[in-house]
């Protein structure tokens, strides 16, 4: 779950952070799967993001075998730790799951997060109206259970993302792999409601 967070900031000024997000993203993510595959780990889940395609036109449909393509530093580096992902598999073996995850929202008892923002009065004051890619804390956690307890070796690279951001993002790999189905929705308001 390699990330560097830093403030929301324009793309000359993200440019800053390019060193240190490959440190973490690409480096780190080497070094985890190679100590992993020498430790004979049975089951490596990598957490990539949704960001990892936003290059790719608002229209375009999303499969699970789409490559990565971005034009900002923190999907590039999270689409290198995917292409890590899948030669560790193909040279060695390792069996891998890569999670690639929509904006998280959590709630909390005074609030709620969306991605790395607060929002304190989120009944008064819902967060923004989510775009294609909100996906419920619970979705996630659900997602990586499933992906750690796979039982044989194998890869696959799934979105995680909510029930009605199946029109953007294929969520077949998910149900094929794992037999996931996101349980929630987000309404306009950009809060979560459960799916049917």
């Amino acid at each position: 779950m390699a990330i560097l967070d830093w403030p929301v900031c324009g793309a000359e000024e993200a440019l800053r952070y390019a060193a240190p997000a490959l440190q973490v993203h690409v480096l780190g993510t080497q070094n985890m799967l190679q100590a992993a595959w020498e430790s004979g780990v049975g089951q490596f889940v990598y957490i990539s993001s949704v960001s990892a395609v936003d290059g790719l036109s608002p229209q375009t449909r999303i499969d699970s075998d789409t490559r990565h393509y971005s034009n900002a530093i923190y999907g590039l580096t999270k689409g290198f730790g995917e292409d890590l992902c899948r030669m560790y598999h193909h040279s060695v073996g390792l069996s891998v799951a890569i999670l690639r995850l929509g904006t998280p929202y959590m709630p909390e008892t005074t609030g709620c997060w969306v991605g790395n923002e607060f929002f304190p009065q989120a009944a008064q004051q819902p967060p923004a109206t989510p775009g294609s890619s909100r996906v419920h804390v619970d979705d996630v956690t659900r997602t990586i259970a499933l992906a750690l307890h796979q039982p044989a070796p194998g890869y696959a690279l799934v979105h995680v993302v909510g029930a009605d951001s199946g029109h953007r993002w294929d969520l077949g790999a998910a149900r094929q792999a794992y037999g996931w189905n996101p349980q929630y929705a987000f309404g306009p308001d950009g809060l979560p409601f459960e799916a049917r």
